[in-house]
């Protein structure tokens, strides 16, 4: 059964350089890490977010790896999504049970833990890996630091939200909490996962506007991870620290008329590949944090 979500897998050429940017921008700190031979990592660095999970920025220069072979197939981007799990052998049977094909066929040892991948050719496009750690890892507190309270959710862009809903329930065990259609004029459908996380989410949409990003971004790269939000507490004050780098939020504008909260982007050109959004929750949004 998964515990929560541990990691967040971002793609990229060079790990410290694209950390550097993340500490610029966002005020993230972080650590750097050892080579993950199984998951096809040289060199990466963890970024930690209070609500317990990571962003980990993976480098790898081997043409066999899973890493380098998303950044020449699609660049630099979001890959993979890591759970914890405390029964990782019941997963692996209802993950072959539903026909899902996974890494190796079997079950990986190593000094993580034990350890399952499901390749993103089997998982609408983001590599999804079970980790069931010996110990338990913990990488902060629900107390704000530098203005971050979080990371608020994920956005996937999908073809079928149905199909997609359908794989997070029998492969994963994740219940959807509805399906929304009154978004972006109802060119839009959109979804919610809890992920074991204080207030994160997994948020799949599928949308078919003409200028929508989803849509866009599929027709670029495929389905897959599409960008992270990062809950703040001052949205006002999180845009000035971006834009006081020389880098533009999208529009030029905090937008204040979407029902989840204060919303601004930063486009991926910006942070070596992956949209970014910064989100301040209405009182009255679905996951705002009474304690802030």
């Amino acid at each position: 059964m998964i515990i929560r979500l541990h990691q967040i897998g971002f793609a990229v050429q060079h790990a410290h350089e694209t950390w550097q940017i993340f500490r610029k921008l966002f005020g993230l700190e972080g650590w750097n890490e050892d080579e993950d031979p199984i998951a096809g990592i040289e060199r990466s660095v963890s970024l930690p977010f209070p609500n317990d999970c990571e962003l980990c920025l993976m480098e790898s220069h081997d043409p066999a790896s899973p890493v380098a072979q998303f950044i020449n197939e699609k660049g630099p981007g979001l890959e993979r999504l890591v759970f914890l799990t405390d029964n990782i052998e019941a997963d692996y049977l209802r993950i072959t049970k539903a026909g899902v094909p996974i890494q190796g066929e079997k079950i990986h040892s190593d000094l993580f833990g034990e350890r399952l991948i499901i390749p993103r050719q089997h998982a609408f496009g983001m590599t999804i890996e079970l980790l069931q750690p010996e110990d338990v890892v913990l990488f902060g507190s629900t107390r704000p630091f530098g203005g971050i309270l979080g990371v608020n959710h994920i956005g996937t862009a999908v073809r079928d939200i149905h199909a997609v809903l359908k794989f997070y329930e029998n492969v994963l065990g994740l219940q959807a909490l509805g399906v929304r259609s009154d978004q972006h004029q109802g060119e839009q459908l959109d979804s919610w996962l809890e992920t074991g996380n204080d207030g994160l989410i997994l948020h799949p949409t599928q949308s078919w506007g003409e200028n929508a990003r989803v849509r866009q971004f599929i027709e670029a790269k495929g389905e897959g991870l599409e960008h992270i939000a990062i809950e703040v507490s001052d949205i006002r004050a999180a845009v000035r620290r971006v834009t006081a780098s020389g880098v533009p939020i999208q529009d030029g504008k905090i937008y204040t008329d979407r029902e989840d909260g204060f919303e601004a982007f930063i486009f991926p050109e910006h942070t070596t590949g992956m949209t970014v959004e910064l989100i301040e929750p209405h009182p009255t949004s679905r996951y705002y944090r009474h304690v802030r």
